[in-house]
């Protein structure tokens, strides 16, 4: 080996020698150091955020980079920076985004840090006469590259979550705008719907209005059946008004559950027995069972009872001959099941899909459809239940009304 190849290695020997007690030096000073730059951070106007930290919150992982710094002057490798450093490089960029730091007070945090640190490598020279000329640039140079990879990382990771949060917030701002779509079209469907009823309403009144005035011009041997059809047609229109009331309550929310335990099979009972004598009365026969279910269910009874109710009024109404069923089972862990069923006329697809698709402004109305119908589909709403219907015409109709077991947990 000639002189220089000697020569040069010994220098890079003294070199890495050098370097080693300078990293052992700074470690002797981390505590002295960490509170300068405190106090630097504290005091600097740039980093107004620093004074709502605690000691423990503004030293964050100060220790942790330091003695990655330390690492890299001893062993110069930059491998260390693809590990440890650059993580904790992000962990501090991550904790002083939700600290509520700048990303300039960021950048100017860790430009103290490096300030401070340069000028106690400066001092370094007093205490080794070898630490000189190339030592000293490779030195300075080293702090130079372990810092700057420091700030990109922890500025790029305090952009990441401040993109986050941005996300979030976007994410949040298109749901609500969603939502709030969702409630301007149900509260126009409200509007459609109560203006349709509205106006059945006003046509039966008008109805009954022009029969009572036709009664009135009538000899009184002549007016007798007149003044009984506008009777009925009072019971009928009172019965409108009264389903009226109801459903404007329910479309606009107004209406609250009342959710409770209830015995299922002793509602059907309730049901059964009360529809048995208008089932009669119409020469059909009411079938029914309920099967499978727990003794107890968690729901709106009055409600669970309306809907029944409607059904099967309905039902029977439109059924000449044959029977009407109602039943109760299971249909899943947390779900179960009201059906009822006739041996009606049954209804056409296109009827079908409308029968309980709310009211629309036109006039024509439904085979089978009444309001009640449409109190009922809101009611299993107001539930968190589904309905179906399938029906065919000339071979009868089932309805099933899906509803849960418990309702605080649906």
């Amino acid at each position: 080996m000639d002189s220089d190849s000697q020569r040069a290695l010994g220098d890079a020997e003294v070199r890495r020698l050098t370097l080693t007690k300078l990293a052992d030096y700074l470690e002797s000073q981390r505590a002295a150091i960490t509170d300068q730059w405190l106090m630097a951070v504290r005091r600097d106007p740039e980093i107004a955020a620093a004074d709502r930290l605690t000691h423990q919150q503004l030293v964050d992982h100060l220790p942790e980079i330091y003695e990655q710094c330390c690492r890299f002057l001893r062993t110069r490798d930059a491998s260390l920076l693809v590990e440890d450093a650059k993580s904790d490089a992000k962990t501090h960029g991550e904790i002083r985004w939700a600290d509520g730091y700048k990303i300039e007070e960021l950048i100017r945090e860790l430009e103290v840090f490096r300030g401070i640190l340069g000028a106690v490598v400066g001092r370094f020279a007093d205490i080794d006469p070898r630490f000189r000329g190339a030592i000293v640039a490779a030195a300075a140079s080293l702090v130079q590259q372990f810092f700057g990879e420091v700030t990109v990382h922890s500025v790029a990771q305090y952009a990441d979550e401040q993109q986050r949060v941005v996300q979030t917030y976007t994410q949040q701002l298109e749901s609500a705008n969603l939502d709030l779509g969702r409630a301007n079209a149900s509260l126009q469907q409200a509007l459609s719907e109560r203006q349709r009823l509205t106006a059945i309403i006003a046509h039966e009144i008008r109805n009954l209005l022009q029969g009572l005035r036709h009664a009135e011009r009538l000899p009184p041997e002549q007016s007798g059946s007149v003044r009984a059809y506008a009777d009925a047609q009072l019971s009928d229109v009172e019965s409108l008004l009264s389903q009226l009331l109801n459903h404007t309550s329910l479309i606009a929310n107004r209406e609250p559950l009342s959710a409770a335990g209830f015995d299922p099979a002793q509602l059907h009972a309730e049901l059964m027995h009360f529809y048995l004598g208008i089932a009669r009365q119409g020469g059909l026969a009411l079938v029914g069972s309920c099967v499978g279910l727990p003794p107890q269910i968690v729901s709106d009874r009055l409600k669970v009872k309306q809907i029944a109710s409607n059904l099967l009024s309905n039902a029977l109404r439109h059924t000449t001959e044959g029977h009407v069923s109602l039943n109760f089972e299971m249909r899943d862990a947390d779900r179960w099941v009201l059906r009822i069923g006739d041996t009606g006329p049954g209804l056409a697809h296109v009827d079908a899909e409308r029968l309980f698709g709310g009211l629309s402004a036109s006039t024509e109305m439904v085979p089978r459809r009444g309001i009640g119908l449409a109190i009922t589909k809101d009611l299993v709403d107001l539930l968190g239940g589904s309905l179906q219907v399938v029906t065919k015409a000339g071979s009868g109709t089932v309805i099933e009304v899906v509803l849960p077991l418990d309702q605080g947990k649906a």
